[in-house]
């Protein structure tokens, strides 16, 4: 359950992290200048896809979280359905 945890902390760090990235390109996309401090030397364009592939990977982390969240809970349950009918 430990790297249950850990991924769901993960995604939604991923999730944010991307979401920020995307934030701030549109807010300084427009000043060159202020890209080149803020953020790079990346086009706005560039940064705007980067933070979209991170918040893309992090909802793939989640969905594979949930998925390991509900496998140890059926097997959680299984468990006991065949230790209470023995």
């Amino acid at each position: 359950m430990l790297f249950t945890k850990t991924a769901s902390l993960v995604a939604v760090l991923m999730c944010l992290g991307g979401a920020l990235r995307v934030t701030t390109a549109l807010i300084f996309g427009g000043d060159a200048e202020a890209m080149l401090r803020y953020v790079g030397g990346q086009s706005p364009g560039a940064y705007i896809d980067q933070g979209l592939m991170i918040i893309f990977y992090g909802l793939i982390v989640g969905v594979l979280t949930e998925i390991s969240r509900s496998v140890a809970k059926f097997s959680k349950n299984s468990h006991a359905k065949i230790e209470g009918n023995e």
